[in-house]
């Protein structure tokens, strides 16, 4: 218990209980808003492949995949505002911006921030191994 009432003056990457609880929290919500654009893509590729789409259906599905990514842009931004030099959100953010957005020269950079952030001094690699099935 000692290692999680750790002050953020004790290490570059230490954090207190309640900034850990909170960027659980905000990496949670980066992992939703990541799955729901996922799932809305989905949902696109799959009315695609009905016999009997109407223009509306796809337009509605199009729209609501539109809406899901930039959902998630702005959960993302927001999180990384907060904590920018945080390897798993970053880690994260290269998977929305190959997976989602398809932009693989921005997933790499993203990908390359996290390895120089690293993973091994922060709290939150205690979690890390729990967590990669989430994404």
């Amino acid at each position: 218990m000692d290692v999680l009432k750790t002050s953020r003056s004790d290490s570059e990457g230490g954090l207190d209980l309640m900034a850990y609880v909170e960027c659980q929290r905000n990496f949670r919500a980066c992992v939703k808003a990541h799955k729901t654009a996922l799932l809305a893509q989905r949902a696109f590729w799959r009315s695609l492949m009905r016999d009997d789409l109407q223009l509306s259906q796809l337009l509605a599905t199009m729209k609501a995949m539109q809406q899901a990514e930039q959902t998630a842009i702005w959960v993302y931004q927001r999180v990384l505002e907060r904590y920018p030099n945080n390897g798993r959100i970053l880690r994260a953010w290269g998977k929305f911006q190959g997976w989602v957005l398809h932009n693989p020269a921005k997933a790499a950079r993203a990908y390359n921030e996290a390895v120089k952030q690293g993973m091994g001094d922060n709290l939150l690699n205690l979690t890390s191994a729990n967590d990669q099935s989430e994404l």
